[in-house]
């Protein structure tokens, strides 16, 4: 019974210590060449990171839009890295989407002509 006790105060006690906090996926990296972006945010290890898809989504398709894409897909759900740790565990994250540019402008693809 003692055991049951302290454990439940342990998991309160932890669970009092997360924040929750809302991230913006933002831009850190892509290829024009290859059509794809790489959005991004950092969270602290005692954080509950919120974010929205379609803030993401958007910021995707803008930076495909200045590329002359129309459209954008994303590759993941989002891929987390550990960027400082200690004897603990991780202190601090990093969540990266990939982002598939697609749908290439028409009126950026040159026009064939036939020979007369």
């Amino acid at each position: 019974m003692k055991q049951l006790i302290l454990l439940s105060i342990l998991t309160l006690t932890l669970t009092g210590c997360t924040t929750v906090v809302q991230r913006t996926l933002d831009p850190i990296g892509g290829s024009k060449a290859d059509g794809t972006i790489t959005l991004a945010f950092e969270y602290g290890g005692r954080e509950e990171a919120h974010w929205d898809w379609n803030q993401g989504q958007q910021a995707a398709l803008q930076r495909c839009k200045a590329w002359g894409y129309t459209a954008t897909t994303r590759f993941n759900n989002g891929m987390r890295n550990c960027l400082a740790s200690d004897r603990f565990g991780c202190n601090y994250y990093r969540v990266t989407v990939q982002y598939q540019c697609t749908g290439q402008d028409v009126s950026s693809v040159d026009k064939l002509t036939t020979p007369n």
